[in-house]
């Protein structure tokens, strides 16, 4: 289902809208950010959200800290995960908010007055938690490589470069000129 059609669904729910790993993982396709960066969604969708995952404890610190810096940009406010799908994983990242009950958690997410704690698991954490969802991830392989296909496809045939509003790496080279 493509990302607008889902933001639509969810545009009348009561519910906190919130971008996992944004910057994609393994040089993947999977993350928000990373596909309004290669032009495979306009950056118009990003602030239909109301955050950002800034730390996934399954994404690298870099990854993490450009979600971060795209949390700004966005105007959205902050979630965290710990990707977990090993149990002794849980709650090793965490989203607070200085709030009683679940309405005024959600809400401070939502008013961009919420936090993360936590970090990023180890190396030798990742490849355990890697393994354990091996099997479930095959499972997921055809449709998974159709995915990035046809990604690949539609950037192929674009032959352009994406549009300055998403160009990152151009602004941030350009920002870089003018302090030196």
């Amino acid at each position: 289902m493509p990302t607008s059609n889902l933001l639509d669904l969810l545009e009348n729910e009561n519910c906190i809208v919130s971008a996992a790993h944004p910057m994609g993982y393994l040089g993947s396709n999977k993350g928000l950010e990373v596909c309004i960066r290669k032009n495979y969604i306009p950056s118009s969708e990003a602030k239909r959200l109301d955050a950002f995952e800034v730390i996934s404890g399954g994404i690298s610190r870099r990854s993490n800290i450009e979600a971060c810096e795209s949390v700004s940009r966005y105007g959205l406010g902050v979630t965290g995960g710990t990707d977990g799908h090993i149990l002794r994983e849980l709650g090793n990242i965490v989203t607070v908010s200085d709030s009683s009950d679940l309405d005024g958690f959600l809400n401070k997410i939502a008013k961009k007055k919420s936090g993360v704690i936590g970090k990023e698991k180890s190396l030798t954490t990742k490849t355990l938690m890697g393994l354990a969802s091996l099997t479930e991830f095959c499972r997921h392989t055809p449709s998974v490589g159709f995915v990035q296909l046809e990604q690949t496809v539609m950037n192929i045939k674009r032959h352009r470069r994406p549009p300055e509003e998403n160009n990152i790496r151009a602004d941030r080279r350009q920002a870089c000129k003018r302090r030196f």
